[in-house]
């Protein structure tokens, strides 16, 4: 296996690219040292997909814009402080090789990659490493031990550089300017488990066992098919935008596309509310609490006199409910991976049994992050509100 070993990063726009199997370990946020700030292990998943990003158009690169993360390692130093994190990636279910990014701005962040294979220390019989060892220690190079000894007697080949601070502090800037890619944006391929749900009966198949699973019933909605978030941290406006749009004739009295509802509620959204300040910004969103609020003033936008209702117990069986009603509504996730503190239109159902009888329901989405079908499976406490909106 080859691994080529870099000087400088290539800037480029983030490719929203989803992530898998995220082993995170947690590290205090280190001051300006020699070596520059701590990078956190977003920031360095995000670095790793600038990268990813210009070396699309190599002719030689296996990545692609599916390319995902299989595995982040953290590698450290003989301090027991994380020195970098090895990101094994996978594109189309298949390993595509990885890319391992420094934890301090002070060093050049791309360390080393390779397009195909894993890195050295995975490999059958590689000298003095263990993979189920507590740490693995890494100087830079492609020098790998998990015995402390080894490590503290190796060169350490990481060059800080106060200039390279300076280089990284532009990249850090863009970084947190433009938002990281969140940890929870995705699994490793469709239909796994935590991951976006696309075809119900094999993510059942995934999860629990290649049985027979039969559909049941469910229906869906009028959903607009180009439902994406249009601005950062917005998933409540696009979620509102388009249940609004499944009865927009009734609500709005008129016949408005997709795009307008969104306008509207956006400068509903990031308009002063009675505290003096707008519902939405784009580094927070719309707090949960106040979703309510914001929904009643869209209405009165309108001039609708629907109500607005908000749930957190019995939230499946309320939107399946409003789905049979013709209505959709807004269901927020606190923590199921894949859409942790996201909100969604949930405009459909449908509801699947096994041999022994078992019920196993889906709630279908449209997520603002992709324009194709997505399901919530139900029976997690990830689901945590939701809010309807009803004559």
């Amino acid at each position: 296996m080859t691994a080529r070993k870099i000087i400088c990063l290539f800037l480029a726009l983030v490719f929203m690219l989803t992530i898998s199997t995220l082993l995170v370990y947690a590290e205090e946020k280190q001051p300006v040292t020699e070596k520059g700030l701590f990078i956190e292990p977003d920031e360095a998943i995000t670095i790793g997909f600038m990268f990813v990003s210009s070396n699309l158009k190599y002719l030689d690169c296996n990545w692609t814009e599916n390319t995902r993360v299989e595995e982040i390692i953290p590698l450290f130093n003989v301090d027991d402080k994380i020195n970098a994190y090895c990101i094994r990636l996978s594109t189309e279910k298949e390993e595509t090789g990885y890319i391992t990014v420094s934890a301090w701005s002070g060093i050049d962040f791309i360390l080393e990659f390779a397009y195909s294979g894993n890195p050295v220390f995975m490999e059958e019989n590689y000298p003095n490493c263990e993979l189920n060892s507590e740490h693995l220690y890494y100087n830079g190079g492609i020098i790998y031990s998990s015995n402390k000894d080894i490590a503290i007697a190796s060169s350490d080949l990481l060059l800080y550089s106060q200039d390279i601070v300076k280089k990284n502090e532009k990249i850090l800037s863009e970084i947190h300017s433009n938002g990281t890619i969140p940890m929870y944006i995705a699994m490793a391929g469709d239909n796994q488990s935590g991951g976006y749900i696309t075809t119900p009966v094999l993510y059942l198949q995934n999860v629990y066992g290649t049985n027979t699973y039969s559909y049941i019933d469910g229906t869906n909605l009028t959903a607009y098919s180009n439902h994406l978030m249009q601005n950062t941290n917005d998933c409540p406006i696009t979620a509102l935008a388009g249940v609004i749009y499944t009865n927009r004739y009734s609500i709005t009295g008129s016949y408005p596309s997709w795009y307008t509802i969104y306008d509207d509620c956006f400068d509903v959204a990031t308009d002063t509310n009675l505290t003096g300040v707008p519902y939405y910004t784009s580094n927070i969103g719309i707090p949960l609490d106040e979703i309510e609020y914001f929904i009643e003033d869209v209405l009165d936008y309108y001039n609708c006199s629907w109500t607005v209702a908000f749930k957190i117990t019995g939230v499946v069986n309320k939107c399946i409910s409003e789905v049979n009603a013709g209505r959709a509504s807004c269901i927020s996730v606190a923590f199921q991976q894949p859409y942790a503190n996201h909100t969604m239109d949930a405009y459909g159902y449908a509801r699947y049994t096994d041999p022994a009888t078992n019920i196993y329901t889906f709630i279908r989405v449209k997520d603002g992050y992709s324009t194709g079908v997505r399901y919530l499976y139900t029976p997690t406490s990830g689901i945590y509100s939701g809010h309807y909106i009803y004559p």
